[in-house]
């Protein structure tokens, strides 16, 4: 009869046990499922910051290592005189390399730089207590193919098209005692550039010409929120190569905290420990100051990174 009762079916006790043992199967591996996203998100998410953090880095590194123009003689060494004509108040003032406190001291740049609070919109006005980094530099290695006539540089068609000359660019025109920042006029006739003023120097054929780029990076606001409404800061960089007023563009979503410490080569001894000293000023010149690295630091979220360029290194 026992028997029977077992081949008929599941007694109402037994099929209650076997359902609440189900039951706490089933939350065990709704538990672990949980367990294993959260894990794999946290993974990923820190992936995520790794990856980012190493094109910030290596965003720097190539910035501080193509800083500078290609001059024979030495930066140091030059004379410069802004022949354009709009008054670009860094060229001259500041070295090749200038890090400093956040609003950069210049009226030549936009007031997204110049002001924690613009006027208009918030986008891409800066994050109040952090530093930029500011380089001057050229691009290409040319010179010219003769001695300039009043406003008319002596340029071959290959440097044209090499450095994409165009109406309203920067070109820097150096020999071994002084360097014009000049404005381009005019690239009509051939193997000739017209500028919108005479140079200064005494220049000749075989004298250097580059084409001038300012870029400066800081940290700004993206006019993008979070989960908590807080503003999504991006790293930026802001380019200016002619007389208009620059374009600046967002190379990293997510940055905030960007700020610069540097060592001076004198403090520097065998053995002795570093002393990274903040920038206090609105502008410090890496090459006048004989600064031998820089340190800089971010952040992604909530973690902290940092990243040492050594200068001679680079």
């Amino acid at each position: 009869m026992k028997l029977n009762r077992r081949l008929n079916g599941f007694s109402l006790v037994e099929l209650m046990v076997a359902m609440v043992v189900a039951a706490i199967v089933m939350s065990m591996a709704i538990g672990i499922y949980i367990s294993i996203k959260k894990e794999y998100k946290k993974i990923n998410k820190i992936q995520e910051e790794n990856s980012t953090q190493l094109v910030v880095k290596q965003a720097l590194y190539n910035t501080i290592k193509n800083g500078g123009f290609n001059l024979r003689f030495g930066y140091l060494s030059h004379h410069f005189v802004d022949k354009t004509g709009d008054y670009l108040d860094v060229f001259g003032k500041y070295g090749a390399i200038t890090i400093g406190q956040l609003p950069v001291p210049s009226s030549s740049l936009p007031e997204s730089l110049q002001s924690g609070a613009c006027r208009y919109e918030q986008e891409k006005c800066f994050q109040p207590g952090t530093d930029y980094l500011m380089l001057q530099r050229d691009d290409g290695d040319a010179t010219l193919s003769g001695a300039p006539e009043a406003n008319i540089l002596k340029v071959s068609e290959e440097v044209k098209q090499a450095l994409q000359i165009t109406q309203d660019n920067y070109l820097l025109i150096c020999n071994e005692a002084e360097c014009d920042l000049a404005k381009v006029f005019s690239t009509e006739n051939e193997g000739e550039v017209a500028l919108t003023a005479p140079l200064t120097g005494n220049f000749k054929a075989g004298d250097y010409i580059g084409k001038y780029s300012l870029d400066i990076y800081y940290v700004a606001d993206s006019g993008k929120t979070d989960e908590n409404n807080e503003p999504i800061y991006s790293l930026y960089v802001y380019i200016k190569q002619g007389s208009d007023e620059g374009t600046s563009y967002e190379l990293v979503s997510g940055i905030s905290d960007f700020t610069i410490e540097y060592v001076s080569r004198k403090f520097l001894k065998n053995g002795q420990r570093v002393t990274w000293e903040k920038v206090k000023e609105a502008y410090v010149d890496i090459d006048s100051k004989n600064i031998a690295a820089l340190k800089f630091s971010f952040k992604i979220k909530d973690r902290n990174f940092e990243q040492i360029v050594l200068l001679d290194k680079v």
